[in-house]
């Protein structure tokens, strides 16, 4: 939660949770039970480990960014220290993780496997060489998909974006400033994802977003948006939205922007004021 001057302001990811349907955590593991032969409770401590560490994995790769564009020194001790800790759970699970995919159709590789393909060759390299190469590679693929995007201009790293008569605010990953003189930028925003733009159900908008796409790029698009109508308050043109994914290897999503008008309308609904 975010505090200004004593007063708890709500942020983009909140904001967000107002079109999204929670995970029924519970049920579903309940459900999952019967078929994969495991408890619910074990189901569900798998998954928020696998959770956790894909979290401290975009976290530690986030960090990495900010001192990129900041021209700050940086190694990858805090990325690696998260993919010790990955192999550790992994090493916990991998005997229910195998059990699991046993029961599921179709199913080849371990189920405590880390999702993200690149989480998972750091886990599975066992030399830190290795490992380095990885991340290094990682890194050059970004810059350059950044040069050919035109974004490496001047930046400002997680500015905190405000709208303070709606107690609207947040960090912005990066800033990407189009001419400072008058007000014009590119709000832009990291995300570790697999399969971010993959139709699925579960990922269905509720209220006015019910017929975007069921994908994670949508609820995403909303969020973005949402630092867009600080800026927009506060006097700058926003230009696009950009996603800065990591997937298998990286990519650039534009993202509709939304009239702010009518954006401004419906967070005056939703009482953030």
């Amino acid at each position: 939660m975010l505090t200004l001057n004593g007063v708890a302001y709500k942020g983009g990811s909140t904001f967000k949770k107002n079109f999204t349907k929670p995970f029924a955590k519970e049920h579903i593991a309940k459900i999952c039970a019967n078929s994969w032969g495991v408890s619910a409770s074990q189901i569900i401590e798998l998954w928020d480990e696998k959770g956790n560490d894909a979290s401290a994995f975009g976290t530690a790769i986030h960090n990495l960014l900010e001192k990129h564009f900041n021209n700050q020194s940086y190694d990858f001790n805090e990325i690696l220290d998260t993919v010790a800790t990955c192999r550790a759970n992994y090493n916990r699970f991998k005997d229910m993780g195998a059990k699991i995919t046993k029961s599921k159709k179709g199913a080849t590789q371990n189920y405590a496997r880390p999702s993200h393909p690149i989480l998972a060759d750091l886990v599975f390299s066992s030399k830190r060489h290795e490992q380095e190469t990885i991340l290094k590679k990682m890194v050059a693929d970004f810059i350059l998909m950044m040069e050919k995007k035109n974004f490496l201009g001047d930046s400002v790293q997680e500015p905190l974006v405000s709208y303070s008569p709606f107690l609207m605010g947040g960090f912005v990953d990066r800033l990407l400033i189009v001419d400072w003189d008058r007000k014009i930028c590119r709000v832009q925003d990291y995300k570790i994802n697999v399969d971010i733009n993959v139709a699925d159900s579960k990922h269905k908008l509720l209220k006015q977003f019910k017929d975007k796409d069921k994908t994670k790029l949508a609820g995403h698009t909303i969020q973005l948006n949402y630092y867009a109508y600080c800026l927009h308050m506060a006097g700058w043109t926003v230009e696009g939205l950009d996603l800065l994914v990591l997937d298998k290897d990286w990519k650039h999503y534009e993202v509709q922007l939304y009239d702010m008008d009518w954006f401004g309308v419906m967070v005056q609904d939703y009482n953030l004021n």
